[in-house]
């Protein structure tokens, strides 16, 4: 009987031995890690430094009269944008040739306001316009007419700034203006118009340095110009903006992405490569590094899955789930 108990252990021990088998590969896909990866290639890949400046007027168009202007109304506000032609303010010809009379025959050098002498009212009718308006586009500013109210010769009534004529005065860092040269593109952006981009060119660079005091301390900064192509209606002076310029241009390099990169405690930087489930350590040797991710020189090629993130995985291959293997389960 003891004989037979012994055999029955054996089968027992046997079944559980082969149950066992059959349940361990899913055992081990249930605690293999979830993974997401990002499969590699080569392109082409800009090089861009980051600099900070204002934006400035590049031109500006007083409005102004050689006459005495009682203003009437006034129809613009300071800050609006206008196009040539359009009403700026309306004029009482009455007063303003009143005063124009007076005023150009009580000239105690013998000099008019306008001609160099005394000139009648039914001269200056002609002369004193009933409006004034728009010389070019702009936007206004330095408004200092108001309805009813003498408008005096020697000072703009306002100015219109040109809304289509701006231009980044900008700071380049000591750091970065070895690499900076007239004529590189910028991609310009800034809170005053976010979501939106312009593209402009260095236009100049200053013959020396000068020093700035930052939060952080003092900087040494060279000052340039940055054009701005096709300036919308959203920019205006004073805007803090910032330009990204692209300095070279690195052509069919293998990229990638900063999260599928890890570094161990020798500072060797590693990616892991899927391969049939597993997750393999390679080692790899970058070169650049750019906005897109590193350029890498050598230990892994076009067309690799690596994991993204993997710095919860340990050895040198782990099982792990790939993307879409649980739905598929």
């Amino acid at each position: 009987m003891k004989k037979y108990r012994k055999y029955l252990f054996l089968f027992i021990l046997t079944a559980c031995a082969l149950c066992g088998s059959f349940s361990i590969p899913g055992w081990v896909q249930e605690a293999a890690p979830a993974v997401e990866t990002v499969t590699i290639s080569r392109q082409d890949v800009s090089l861009s430094v980051r600099c900070s400046g204002i934006l400035e007027n590049t031109a500006s168009y007083p409005v102004e009269s050689e006459w005495p202007l009682y203003v009437e109304t006034v129809a613009v506000e300071e800050g609006q944008a206008v196009q040539a032609g359009d009403l700026l303010f309306t004029v009482d010809r009455t007063a303003s040739v009143q005063a124009a009379a007076l005023l150009s025959g009580l000239a105690a050098d013998g000099e008019s306001l306008a001609a160099g002498t005394s000139l009648s009212e039914s001269v200056l009718s002609g002369q004193v316009p009933e409006a004034v308006y728009a010389p070019a586009a702009g936007r206004v500013t330095g408004l200092s007419v108001s309805a009813g109210e003498m408008y005096m010769p020697g000072k703009a009534a306002m100015t219109l700034s040109g809304a289509d004529a701006l231009q980044m005065r900008a700071s380049f860092s000591e750091s970065i203006i070895s690499s900076i040269e007239p004529g590189q593109t910028a991609t310009i952006t800034g809170n005053g118009f976010p979501g939106k981009s312009y593209t402009g060119h260095i236009v100049s660079l200053a013959e020396t340095a000068r020093q700035v005091v930052r939060t952080t301390g003092t900087e040494t900064v060279v000052e340039g110009v940055i054009s701005i192509d096709g300036a919308g209606a959203d920019l205006r002076a004073g805007y803090n903006v910032q330009a990204d310029i692209v300095t070279d241009v690195l052509e069919d390099i293998l990229i990638i992405p900063y999260e599928a990169i890890e570094q161990d405690e020798e500072n060797r930087q590693y990616v892991y490569q899927l391969v049939d489930g597993w997750a393999c350590k390679r080692y790899i040797q970058t070169g650049a590094e750019t906005a897109a991710g590193m350029e890498v020189l050598a230990g892994a090629e076009a067309g690799w899955q690596l994991v993204l993130q993997p710095a919860g995985l340990e050895g040198d291959c782990v099982r792990v789930t790939p993307p879409g293997a649980e739905e598929a389960a």
